[in-house]
């Protein structure tokens, strides 16, 4: 009798250990999702203000090419 109690014990042991290492796992793999999600939105606003800068830079040069043309002309 106290041999099968012991071993129900020690079996219910075992499985709220496994269901704790599935939920260590389920927790690893949200912190892996939340981080990779982090990294992707800071590569979309890196390549955002590259782009906004190109995009600044190309109207200064068109503003100073076209005050070069008409040197009478300001904005």
């Amino acid at each position: 009798m106290l041999g099968l109690l012991e071993r129900q014990v020690k079996d219910s042991l075992q499985l709220r250990g496994a269901h704790a290492a599935k939920q260590d796992e389920r927790l690893k793999i949200k912190h892996q999702i939340s981080a990779i999600k982090s990294n992707i939105y800071i590569l979309i606003s890196y390549y955002d203000n590259l782009f906004f800068t190109t995009r600044q830079i190309n109207a200064a040069k068109q503003h100073r090419n076209f005050t070069m043309r008409n040197p009478g002309f300001t904005r």
